[in-house]
């Protein structure tokens, strides 16, 4: 190939002129990736600690061997993909609210007495607990379940009447097996059909 001798320098072909301002069609993938990097950050943030750890741990990996944009990919992956699997199973085991038919059996519809507002409020506070569990180390769950115990031994103790009578027997046990259940757990011999 014969190189071509242009009589005046500047008659010689010369490279374009870059722009340095992104196109619009980069300027919105861009924005796209920001976007959806600040929302799988905000869902994670939003994440049980164990959920958190692990993941923030794999992007820090990718980020330091692979680079930014590879951890942040995978970041957005992650919350596209697995999150809305690990909401679900959460979602099952999550206790959304005390039932009305546990508040009236237990409170009787009242919160004017000062004891009755107390367990209430022990109710909503070991609901609440409860609904942290994937957080807490099985100590905080040990104790948990000493709490949970307690409460129902204090509900069984709020029932009057000859305990040796079969229909006290039966009121103390549903009693307790109304507050295992609101723990989701299904005591024995309480089938579907008894609420």
């Amino acid at each position: 190939m014969s190189r071509i001798n242009f009589a005046w320098p500047w008659n010689a072909p010369r490279q374009a002129i870059a722009s340095p301002y992104l196109t619009y069609k980069e300027q919105h993938r861009r924005d796209r990736e920001i976007a959806a990097l600040l929302r799988a950050r905000d869902a994670l943030a939003k994440q049980p600690e164990c959920v958190r750890y692990d993941i923030n741990r794999r992007v820090d990996y990718l980020e330091r061997n692979f680079g930014a944009q590879r951890a942040n990919a995978h970041l957005v992956t992650f919350v596209r993909r697995a999150l809305p699997r690990l909401e679900l199973v959460a979602g099952i085991y999550q206790i959304t609210g005390i039932d009305s038919h546990l508040s009236h059996q237990l409170f009787g519809g009242r919160f004017d007495a000062p004891d009755i507002r107390f367990l209430a409020s022990k109710l909503v506070n070991l609901t609440a607990r409860y609904n942290r569990l994937q957080d807490m180390s099985k100590a905080d769950i040990e104790l948990l379940a000493a709490d949970i115990a307690n409460y129902i031994n204090g509900e069984i103790g709020t029932i009057e009447g000859d305990v040796g009578r079969l229909k006290v027997l039966h009121e103390i046990y549903m009693r307790a097996a109304q507050v295992a259940r609101h723990f989701r757990c299904q005591p024995p011999f309480m089938g579907a059909r008894h609420h």
